[in-house]
């Protein structure tokens, strides 16, 4: 449509937000010099924004709209807000890495998200919840990888920002036929952290649809990994504490039995 265009005709050009406009703005500036330049005189450009639009639209031989980028990254950061709610209001663990793996996975927009979580002691990367290649839940707590013998892991979660992305893992890591991701081109990992320490790797992929990972949800993924860490370390801890708290109440009771016990046999 824009190779028809003549000089004098009437273009409309619409964007999705209403942001402050600053000096050589894209919308306002740089796409009406774009225009004329390439019809090589001058036109008639009007500009909308928002959700309105001009009732005239038939006046006007092009009708430019964005890609609606500062929309889609503020929808995405809220979706991340409440996502991080609803995790770290959860005290049980496997609860908590569930919640993780599914909002990923359907608030985010992953086909796929394996939830690996750092054991300090053992120094290893443990499964816990995944995603099998026709994109259903699994579960993966056997799996286990030395967290220092793995360039990747060590790499990813050398620093609390610390991610990768590629946008063709078989290619970048020539894989073996058969392997278990073959096929995975898009994919990202991203280290989640829990004040100065690794908690946990989120990764994700797009082997189901083949779609691209955008800029926004690898934004949206590496700010909700601060989430995920601080809910997973909770819970840890919560579970650690239930667990003494049983193990206290077990010896307090066992004290009960054998003191009762010995004063029956003293009457």
């Amino acid at each position: 449509a824009i190779d028809h265009l003549k000089p004098g005709d009437k273009v409309l050009i619409s964007e999705s937000c209403t942001h402050h406009r600053v000096e050589e703005d894209i919308g306002t500036v740089k796409i009406p010099r774009w225009l004329r330049q390439h019809v090589g005189g001058d036109l008639v450009v009007d500009h909308s924004s928002g959700l309105s639009f001009p009732k005239n639209l038939s006046e006007y031989k092009v009708v430019l709209h964005c890609g609606a980028c500062m929309t889609n990254r503020r929808e995405m950061l809220a979706k991340v807000i409440q996502l991080g709610k609803v995790v770290t209001e959860v005290a049980d663990y496997r609860t908590v890495l569930l919640r993780i793996w599914s909002g990923v996975r359907s608030d985010l927009g992953f086909d796929r998200v394996g939830v690996f979580i750092y054991d300090e002691k053992r120094n290893t990367m443990r499964g816990s919840f995944g995603t099998d290649r026709n994109g259903n839940l699994s579960e993966e707590w056997q799996l286990e990888y030395p967290a220092d013998g793995n360039d990747f892991f060590a790499r990813v979660l050398s620093r609390p920002d610390g991610y990768f992305f590629t946008s063709d893992y078989e290619k970048d890591h020539n894989l073996r036929p058969g392997h278990v991701m073959g096929g995975v081109k898009y994919y990202a990992a991203v280290a989640a952290w829990a004040g100065d320490k690794p908690v946990a790797l989120l990764c994700v992929d797009q082997l189901t649809s083949g779609k691209l990972i955008t800029d926004e949800q690898l934004e949206a993924l590496r700010y909700f990994a601060g989430y995920a860490g601080l809910a997973i370390e909770n819970a840890r801890l919560n579970e650690e504490l239930e667990r003494r708290v049983q193990e206290r109440t077990a010896e307090l009771q066992e004290a009960f039995r054998l003191q009762t016990e010995s004063e029956r046999r003293a009457t």
